[in-house]
């Protein structure tokens, strides 16, 4: 604590003056704005790790089948004819709501929830959209870094 030298209040303590904050609201709208656009990207890693997982699997299973094919045997094939997909169990929307499947949910009223329908994006599809979400996040970062430096040079 300080003390103040003048005015009727002299020699009586006060407190130091706050320090200014360096977070503005657009810098915390931004920074919100990517974290939440990091974990729709770590939803779509993830799904897309357990998507190769199901594959690798599958590529064993015909491996295993051609080696005891061309080993003479009559095996009966390992590999399921058509493997159940996948259902994602969860997403997540861009203002960071969570939306969950409603595969598991049989019986359960959710007449007064909010509804999402939406569809899965070919390999292509999401590979454009995480380049152009890419483009996007160099974009904002290249501007937060204009205007860092700008403040910076008074």
């Amino acid at each position: 604590m300080s003390t103040v030298s003048n005015g009727p209040t002299s020699g009586q303590p006060t407190d130091p003056p706050a320090a200014t904050s360096t977070t503005e609201p657009t810098l915390i709208s931004v920074m919100e704005r990517n974290i939440a656009a990091l974990v729709r990207m770590t939803a779509v890693l993830t799904s897309l790790a357990d998507r190769i997982e199901v594959l690798e699997d599958h590529v064993e299973l015909l491996e295993t089948d051609a080696e005891d094919q061309a080993d003479g045997g009559d095996v009966e094939p390992l590999t399921e004819p058509n493997p159940a997909p996948l259902t994602p169990p969860l997403a997540l929307r861009c203002d960071g709501r969570a939306l969950l499947s409603v595969a598991d949910l049989d019986g359960v009223d959710l007449s007064a929830r909010e509804m999402f329908v939406g569809v899965v994006l070919t390999e292509a599809e999401t590979s454009d959209l995480m380049e152009r979400l890419d483009d996007a996040y160099h974009d904002a970062a290249a501007h937060m870094a204009a205007s860092l430096r700008k403040r910076g040079k008074k």
